[in-house]
């Protein structure tokens, strides 16, 4: 942090602070007065650097905020100024931590002319009610009276910040000075001297309080002063009032606590504390005949098959082979069920024909549209798989072997070698007349993998194809020519993936730019867009101001010149799972790294900064992923989107990531800051009993299968995603989840 005392020039104040990056990256620059000019000149090449984006407001502190790609090594110079009358700027230079964001900032003037000391009020109400309540930052302007006038929300005890320590003030009511409840001075800066002051009143709701300030005292020159409000602690907000950690703490009359009860799993009271009730001993609970089957977990239990009995343990199905209802794939508000008898069902946004049914109408948005009356999909053959792609296409591997697709044809995704932009959304494109694509003689695919805009195939012999958008090399082949338009580039003239001498794909996920393939030996290659560390191969995100660094899209980058992405020594890799610009494996012992953009938290390192795009980041350094005290993983899931969710073993499910399939309450993502991970990340509530075998992820919405052969879907409902016959969202709310969220209803 850095203090600039800003020399006079004339009736102004200007200057600059050279700074020398000490990292490549993105770096963000704080000003503690809101208005003041400022720009940036790289020494180095006497270049000007531009802000990487629109500058915004810190929704905490108000300061404004302006980010920039500096160069380790590079000296660059941060010029203030010029500024009237103020004398002083606050400074903050930042390398890769993101500021909270304020947008659009409330911008307020005095109504009254005798409280017109300022020429901008900021204002900003927190959603938080221990942080700070009202913040100001007032332009105080010397040849006007200094106050401002405000209304408290809530009636209670206000502590006032002052940012210049011996500015005087007072608080007034009508003709009456409120009376100081405490006063003190406030922290120490380094060498001792004061940055604020502080004073606490006792305030009414709704009553019109006037803060006046001295027109005589310090600081004479500065024309910013920040002061906020903050409510004092409420009895619950220390320690949990005193209540068992596992319980809540309520205080309704702002004095007394009031502990909430125990959690299922857990016998005794919120005041004395809660234990953890062992069900496998006293017999309650529900897993298979065997009794080495359960095993106990606090708050719970798991059930345990043998390996040759892959089934869930309990419920109806028990140590049995796996469940004979649909799966699921997800696109972007809509969704698609196939079943193993060849069916398909798609319901959700249609404005692309990607639900199959020859027409562009959306299905779930509304009452009679699911269940027996959802059409199946005419796919010509009976299918063994369907894969959505990010966006609004869809491709179904038929029992034949062959692919078709629908929906929109991005970039010549659909494979039909033309640019026709759709297919599905007239009668008579579907059934018979869909038409298989030529991805190759004597290809035979296992599994199908979509993108944002592109499509892959995984082959039963270990190779990849790939086609569709190509901008940032994802396709693989050295190039960025897109692929699937024009019929001279699909078939045999389509290459397969080169990933070097003796890798064998064994897996593939794909994000919305880039793609990871998984070897038969568990190592790992990613190709394709470099978004904040996406590859993890430790490469900048850009290799110039405004060019993504790219793996895959010129030749030279691919085959035995692709790096292996390091997880660590002695690591091999289980599974692989990818969301729109990061990805995570599932270790040998269960336990998951996750690399690429954080900016939702789907990484779930708790930082708001991407993860796989600095040295030192990767191989033993990358930590793992905080799934909670005693978690025994069953199952990783991902999609489309900014989220991922971890199933495990004793059915209960977890969520990190951005708020649009948390599944339970909150106004943040969760995952890009500290303590948000392991045990502070709730388990959804399904229905009372339920647990998931089951789930997946679509771009912005998620759904579970659970024990009693039902699917339960939650988040953005947007155009009938959720398919339960409305468009309102089921965000995570209490009221929204648990037994009050309803079936998805499929009529098969």
């Amino acid at each position: 942090m850095y203090g600039i005392r800003l020399p006079r020039s004339g009736s102004a104040f200007t200057g600059s602070v050279l700074l020398q990056a000490e990292r490549t990256g993105i770096h963000h620059v704080y000003l503690g007065t809101p208005n003041v000019p400022f720009a940036v000149v790289d020494i180095s090449t006497g270049l000007a650097v531009t802000a990487l984006e629109s500058e915004r407001l810190d929704c905490t502190k108000l300061r404004r905020v302006l980010s920039f790609r500096f160069e380790r090594g590079h000296t660059y110079r941060l010029a203030l100024g010029p500024l009237t009358p103020a004398s002083w700027v606050r400074l903050y230079v930042e390398g890769g931590i993101e500021a909270c964001e304020l947008s659009p900032a409330r911008l307020l003037e005095a109504e009254a002319d005798a409280l017109r000391p300022t020429s901008i009020l900021y204002y900003y109400t927190d959603p938080y009610p221990v942080l700070a309540d009202h913040i100001y930052v007032l332009e105080l302007n010397p040849t006007r009276p200094r106050a401002v006038a405000f209304s408290p929300p809530r009636a209670g005890d206000y502590t006032l910040f002052l940012g210049s320590p011996t500015l005087g003030h007072d608080l007034v009511t009508g003709e009456s000075s409120c009376a100081k409840l405490a006063s003190c001075q406030g922290r120490t800066g380094e060498g001792g001297s004061l940055i604020r002051s502080s004073e606490t009143y006792s305030l009414q709701a709704g009553t019109t309080y006037q803060l006046t300030f001295d027109a005589a005292g310090e600081p004479g020159a500065s024309s910013h002063v920040r002061f906020g409000f903050y409510d004092t602690p409420a009895p619950c907000a220390v320690n949990n009032g005193g209540c068992d950690s596992l319980t809540s703490c309520d205080s309704p009359d702002g004095v007394a606590v009031v502990c909430g009860t125990c959690p299922d799993g857990y016998a005794g009271d919120g005041d004395t504390g809660c234990a953890d009730i062992d069900e496998c001993s006293t017999g309650t609970d529900d897993c298979d005949s065997d009794p080495d089957a359960c095993v106990n977990t606090p708050g719970s239990f798991r059930c345990v098959c043998p390996a040759e009995q892959p089934g869930p343990g309990y419920g109806e199905q028990g140590c049995e082979a796996e469940p004979d209802g649909p799966r699921l794939s997800l696109g972007n508000n809509f969704g698609c069920a196939y079943w193993a008898d060849g069916h398909v069902k798609c319901w959700g946004e249609n404005s692309s024909g990607q639900l199959g049914l020859g027409d562009r109408l959306h299905r779930g948005d509304e009452p009679g549209e699911m269940g027996a009356s959802l059409p199946f999909v005419d796919t010509g053959v009976p299918v063994k798989q369907v894969e959505t792609t990010a966006l609004d296409s869809v491709c179904a591997l038929g029992v034949d072997g062959l692919v078709r697709c629908w929906g929109a044809n991005w970039s010549g995704l659909l494979g039909y070698g033309s640019n026709r932009p759709y297919v599905g959304r007239l009668q008579g494109e579907m059934g018979a007349n869909l038409r298989p694509l030529s991805l190759g003689s004597d290809i035979q695919i296992a599994k199908l993998v979509g993108g944002d805009k592109s499509m892959c195939a995984l082959t039963t012999e270990g190779t990849i194809k790939c086609w569709g958008d190509n901008a940032q090399g994802q396709l693989g082949l050295g190039d960025k020519l897109a692929r699937g338009a024009d019929p001279a580039l699909m078939g045999d003239a389509l290459p397969t993936v080169d990933l070097g001498t003796g890798f064998v794909a064994a897996d593939l996920v794909c994000g919305a730019h880039s793609c990871c393939a998984l070897s038969n030996v568990g190592r790992v290659k990613c190709w394709g867009g470099n978004f904040n560390g996406g590859l993890g191969l430790e490469l900048p995100t850009y290799s110039a101001v405004s060019t993504i660094n790219c793996v895959g899209d010129e030749s030279g980058e691919m085959g035995n010149d692709l790096p292996y992405v390091d997880l660590g020594t002695g690591q091999t890799v289980i599974s692989l799972h990818s969301g729109i610009d990061f990805t995570c494996a599932v270790l040998t012992g269960s336990g998951v790294k996750c690399w690429g953009d954080n900016l939702d938290g789907g990484v779930g390192y708790g930082r708001e900064v991407g993860v796989g795009d600095d040295s030192g980041e990767m191989g033993d350094h990358l930590p793992f992923v905080d799934l909670g005290s005693n978690a025994v993983l069953r199952s990783l899931s991902s999609g489309t989107g900014g989220n991922m969710c971890a199933v495990e073993n004793d059915g209960q499910l977890r969520c990190w990531g951005g708020l649009g399939g948390l599944g339970f309450p909150a106004t943040n993502p969760r995952g890009d800051g500290s303590n948000e991970m392991g045990d502070s990340l709730p388990f959804l509530k399904l229905g009372t009993g339920r647990r998931v075998l089951d789930d997946v992820r679509g771009r912005f919405f998620g759904c579970a299968s659970l024990d009693d052969a039902s699917i339960k879907c939650w988040g953005s409902n947007r155009n009938g995603a959720l398919g339960v016959g409305d468009t309102r969202s089921r965000a995570g709310a209490d009221s929204d989840m648990g037994d009050n969220l309803p079936s998805l209803e499929l009529g098969k």
